[in-house]
């Protein structure tokens, strides 16, 4: 049961003196999307599952390694204080340098936990990205279908599910679904 807040009410409210219409979508699972709008018409939307093998691929990928690295030295430059960032802006006092540099390589020194190459950060990661996409899993997140975007058109939500489809492989079960 959905507990109304101030906030929902007011938005509620908001709904009710604009005269804004609600349009409302099932899912293939029979999950219900909405949306309102006051002065547009939905007759379609798109929705699609995310790829947990493509999120587990990402997460493996050298693309994905070679960011942790690169990270690596700059956080490992940050944490020693020979990165040129940590440099007295011109605008700084020496106060404000002092401060903002000792904040940055503190700050450094969390984001590596620990690590002391980048061998051990990049594979940190990884491990990191992996048990959080298992815990996205166990959630049922890969199991839920996302909304896409809305359309007016049957056309364009032709499009818009193409699109979708198109990109690199993150969405599954790409479906077009009608207003109801």
């Amino acid at each position: 049961m959905t507990r109304l807040t101030s906030k929902t009410t007011s938005i509620l409210k908001f709904c009710e003196e604009t005269d804004m219409t609600k349009f409302t979508a099932i899912d293939p699972a029979g999950k219900t999307h909405t949306r309102t709008s006051k002065s547009r018409t939905y007759t379609h939307t798109v929705v699609a599952l995310p790829s947990s093998v493509t999120a587990v691929l990402r997460a493996n990928s050298k693309e994905a390694r070679k960011m942790h690295r690169d990270n690596f030295a700059y956080y490992a430059e940050m944490a020693n204080g020979t990165s040129s960032f940590l440099d007295k802006r011109s605008y700084e006092t020496a106060e404000q340098n002092a401060d903002r540099r000792a904040n940055a390589m503190e700050s450094a020194v969390k984001t590596l936990g620990g690590c002391q190459n980048a061998n051990e950060y990049e594979a940190k990661l990884v491990v990191r990205d992996l048990e959080r996409i298992q815990k996205m899993r166990a959630e049922g997140y890969y199991d839920t279908y996302q909304n896409m975007g809305w359309c007016g058109r049957a056309d364009l939500a032709q499009k818009l599910k193409t699109t979708t489809e198109n990109r690199n492989h993150a969405w599954v079960n790409v479906t077009v679904v009608e207003v109801c």
